[in-house]
C-alpha cells in the first residue's frame, strides 16, 4: 500500500463511478445522506403482518427472532 504522504502513487486507485439501491435510497445520494442524519432504513413488523405473510406463529414466539426487514422499493 502507498504512504499517502508519498509523492508515488503507483499503486493508488481511484473510484470513477458508483451505484447502488438501498433500502430508503434511490441512489447513492440518497444512501450517503440517511447515512448522515442516522436515518433508520430498517422497518419492523407487526404480529399481524408477519402471520398474514405466513409466518408460523412459533417461530414469531421465538425470544431470538426479530421480526425486522430491509425493503427495496420499486423491484
Amino acid at each position: 500500500m502507498t504512504d499517502p504522504d508519498s509523492e508515488d502513487f503507483t499503486e493508488a486507485v481511484a473510484v470513477i463511478g458508483m451505484a447502488g439501491r438501498f433500502p430508503g435510497a434511490r441512489n447513492l445520494d440518497e444512501f450517503w445522506r440517511n447515512l448522515r442524519d442516522g436515518v433508520e432504513t430498517v422497518r419492523r413488523f407487526s404480529d399481524e403482518e408477519m402471520l398474514a405473510e405466513g409466518m408460523d406463529p412459533a417461530t414469531l414466539a421465538h425470544p431470538s427472532f426479530v421480526p425486522v426487514g430491509a425493503i427495496l422499493d420499486d423491484v
